[in-house]
């Protein structure tokens, strides 16, 4: 018996030991985040990460110089699925919540809030450079998500039939 307790102790400790902590995994997404990001001359996007929720910040250019023109914030604990998808310039990662608990404010030219509202998804776009993301990216934000006391299913990129 004592020695059944002392190999699943063993066996606990190794795995605890091996998992990335909540500030490596944090530091992670937003890396590969910037890393990996939509760019162009209209607009480009900042994620971060704190208190327990991701936000974007999406600043565009109609006027000749960057503003902020989108911010989107979500409570990691809330999120209960992960949804892969393809755009016509990258993938997109929506993470859903079954209530309104994403926060979006749109901006005008001078900043200033015009519209406000709750959503169910938040979502993440990236470009196409590393298609090896799309597995590394789901499980991480996953592993984000319960070490806040979430727990989130990925639904995977459906495959195109033909």
């Amino acid at each position: 018996m004592e020695k059944c307790f002392y190999t699943i102790l063993l066996i606990a400790i190794s795995f605890v030991s091996f998992s990335q902590t909540q500030e490596e995994t944090q530091n992670w997404i937003t890396k590969e985040l910037s890393n990996h990001q939509l760019k162009g001359n209209t607009g480009y996007s900042n994620y971060f990460i704190n208190e327990g929720s991701i936000t974007l910040e999406y600043f565009w250019n109609t006027t000749g110089k960057f503003t902020l023109g989108h911010y989107a914030q979500i409570s990691l604990k809330n999120i209960y699925k992960i949804e892969i998808d393809k755009s016509q310039v990258g993938y997109i990662f929506n993470l859903k919540c079954k209530n309104d608990c994403v926060l979006n404010k749109w901006y005008d030219n001078d900043e200033k809030i015009k519209e406000q509202n709750s959503s169910q998804t938040f979502s993440i776009q990236i470009d196409q450079i590393d298609a090896s993301l799309l597995n590394r990216m789901p499980k991480a934000l996953a592993h984000l998500i319960k070490l806040y006391g979430g727990n989130a299913k990925i639904i995977p990129l459906k495959k195109d039939p033909f």
